[in-house]
């Protein structure tokens, strides 16, 4: 089968965790025998070639090519609101990623578009199914539904593309329950949780790389620090997990916005020994 995926986000260099899954989702659709094209904006960080397993088209929408700063999880500002430049900076891309699609889709025969988020992957695969009749899927991730629960002139736009969609793809269950409040019928929306690769992750290995005694036990969280994630949650919980189990420690892998935050907040919570 041919795809097309089109995505506001995906890795720049090896070792990017920006848009880590879907890569590895990318890579699975090759390996079961896909033939499949990634269009994911342009950004000053990519590397030429990088990867070679997938076929990633870079879209450019703006020069200088320094000012192209649309997705890559820099759009949002800690995940909760919309950047100033976001704004004239995700219309040029969709009016970009659009004509890069169509052309895309007409060239390679192409069987299906896969949009990433409902904005604005979905939108431009909206646009592009429409003008070709090729069918669409889209996979909501959680800031594109919160955008448009926060911010009602996307509703309409996210309206538009869940009636264009032949099935949606919800990554939890909350997830799905949100969209159907935007008039989606629950026959054209499954769940499908993100998967992990058991061979790339064992409990073992990261242990050692700690210096935390073998016999103690971790708690790891993984994630862009954004405050939807919740690690200030799992920081406030601490004190109470430590009273009880002082062999604790916790292990906050990522960053982003909140890094400071929660470091100061380790600090004031007097637990900055086990983090």
């Amino acid at each position: 089968m041919r795809i097309a995926i089109i995505t506001s986000t995906y890795p720049r260099f090896r070792g990017d965790g920006v848009g880590s899954f879907i890569h590895s989702l990318s890579q699975a659709l090759v390996q079961h025998g896909h033939h499949l094209t990634v269009l994911a904006p342009y950004d000053p960080d990519v590397t030429p070639g990088w990867p070679n397993e997938v076929k990633v088209k870079r879209v450019h929408y703006i020069w200088p090519k320094s000012w192209a700063i649309v997705g890559h999880a820099r759009s949002l500002a800690s995940d909760v609101r919309l950047r100033w430049h976001a704004y004239p900076l995700a219309a040029l891309f969709a009016l970009s990623a659009t004509l890069h699609l169509y052309r895309e889709v007409r060239n390679q025969q192409t069987d299906i578009i896969y949009a990433q988020w409902l904005l604005p992957g979905g939108f431009i695969g909206a646009i592009v199914s429409y003008l070709t009749g090729i069918p669409l899927v889209v996979s909501l991730h959680g800031s594109d539904v919160f955008l448009v629960e926060r911010y009602p002139a996307f509703r309409p736009v996210a309206r538009f593309v869940l009636h264009k969609a032949c099935h949606v793809i919800a990554c939890s269950t909350d997830l799905a329950r949100r969209v159907l409040r935007l008039g989606l019928s629950s026959e054209s929306v499954s769940v499908i949780p993100y998967g992990v690769d058991h061979k790339r992750f064992t409990p073992l290995a990261p242990k050692a790389k700690l210096p935390v005694p073998n016999n103690h036990h971790i708690v790891m969280a993984i994630g862009r620090l954004v405050r939807k994630k919740g690690f200030s949650f799992l920081l406030e919980a601490a004190p109470l997990v430590l009273a009880r189990h002082p062999d604790v420690h916790f292990v906050i892998a990522g960053d982003g916005d909140l890094k400071e935050e929660l470091r100061n907040l380790a600090v004031s919570l007097k637990i900055q020994e086990h983090v």
